[in-house]
């Protein structure tokens, strides 16, 4: 089945946010400060006629005129508080967030189709989030050094429910519940041109999955990591040299999480996938520098690699386009970047390489993404005036498949 679709979507909005923020000194060394950031979006309404050709096998199979009608709603808080200061040589950070959002938003689409008949498609969807955090660092000068530990704890809650009037698509009720506490401990050392970093922490997540208010075990997870890290810093004159190896977790976003899905056309969905799991990151990265010359060279591998990408849904004619696990992926990458000054002229220029390692084939998949990629970015900057400035940048770079 092949789809030739036409769109156009002029869309409106209109937002309003403040921040209000203030702190205190109470002393040189010890202050306290709070933060409050609230965004609404006011109106929102985007109106999208598409023309659809529908092709199979070669032949065709009909045409469908289109008008889909989205109207979002969205609004957040974000709360933050902070003390930072010392008692002796003890230096201590404390904060904490509050965060919350909420989205509803209704979808309606007509199709018209003399071949393939009409259908009126409704959707609605409610989505909630909200997430606790603190974090506590203390550091303290230690055999020449610094070592610095804390702890962190987050409690974070997802709310979802999607409703489909005419059950073209599937209507859901999630719910997402994660508890977060994690202990690390960090160690600097000078030494003449050489500094060394290295530390480690460790994270207890539990993470529940609720469907229509029922615990499902087999996507509910509870995680027990060791993260370590590890870095080497060389300085001396006009030169500096970097090594650096470390392990993060990525976690999937709210937007990945929810379970609305967004019906396109008959042919395509997109959405959310509520049983996304994080994707571990391992890398490896050196980077040399002279003056204005800089050279980096690194590895990252994923493990449970989150990637973005379309599948057929349950054996139907239907693709659904969503953020996925896969077992692994491999990144090698590379950069030069040069920025010299040549009086008022201050031109930047940067050659990056990347290569994805990933065996798309293995999926099913005819096509392979492995191919190396390359971009080159030329700033040119010229200074007039220290009220006047001009600039003329060129990008140009090359496919990965």
């Amino acid at each position: 089945i092949n789809i030739s679709q036409k769109i156009e979507g002029p869309m409106r909005s209109s937002n309003i946010s403040e921040y209000v923020a203030s702190d205190y000194w109470i002393n040189d060394s010890n202050s306290i400060g709070a933060s409050y950031q609230f965004y609404k979006q006011i109106y929102g309404n985007m109106e999208c006629t598409s023309q659809q050709e529908i092709t199979r096998n070669g032949q065709l199979d009909g045409k469908v005129d289109m008008l889909m009608t989205y109207k979002p709603d969205y609004h957040q808080h974000n709360v933050n508080a902070y003390y930072q200061g010392k008692i002796g040589k003890l230096g201590i950070d404390l904060n904490g967030t509050y965060y919350y959002t909420k989205s509803i938003r209704r979808d309606e689409a007509i199709e018209e189709s003399a071949e393939l008949g009409n259908r009126h498609v409704h959707s609605k969807s409610d989505e909630n989030n909200s997430m606790y955090a603190g974090k506590l660092v203390l550091d303290y000068p230690l055999l020449g050094g610094k070592i610095s530990v804390g702890t962190e704890m987050s409690k974070t809650k997802s709310h979802g429910m999607f409703i489909n009037e005419e059950g073209y698509v599937t209507s859901s009720e999630t719910d997402i519940k994660e508890h977060n506490i994690a202990g690390f401990a960090q160690y600097q050392l000078q030494l003449q041109n050489w500094c060394l970093g290295m530390g480690v922490r460790y994270e207890d997540v539990v993470r529940n999955y609720y469907l229509g208010g029922v615990k499902q075990d087999d996507v509910s997870r509870t995680y027990h990591n060791l993260f370590p890290n590890l870095s080497l810093t060389w300085n001396k004159g006009d030169w500096s040299l970097q090594l650096s190896m470390n392990e993060k977790m990525h976690r999937p976003s709210y937007r990945s999480l929810q379970n609305y899905m967004q019906y396109d056309n008959r042919y395509m969905y997109e959405g959310g996938n509520p049983a996304l799991r994080p994707e571990k990151l391992y890398s490896a990265e050196a980077q040399l520098m002279y003056r204005w010359v800089s050279v980096t060279l690194g590895y990252k591998y994923y493990d449970d690699a989150i990637l973005w990408l379309k599948r057929v849904m349950d054996d139907e004619a239907v693709t659904y386009t969503t953020d996925m696990n896969f077992d692994h992926r491999q990144t090698l990458y590379s950069s030069v970047y040069l920025s010299p000054v040549f009086g008022k002229y201050r031109p930047t220029l940067e050659i990056n390489y990347v290569q994805q390692l990933f065996d798309t084939q293995k999926y099913g998949s005819g096509q392979k993404l492995n191919k190396p990629s390359f971009s080159i970015n030329l700033n040119n900057r010229y200074i007039f005036s220290p009220t006047l400035m001009g600039m003329v940048n060129i990008n140009a770079g090359t496919r990965s498949y």
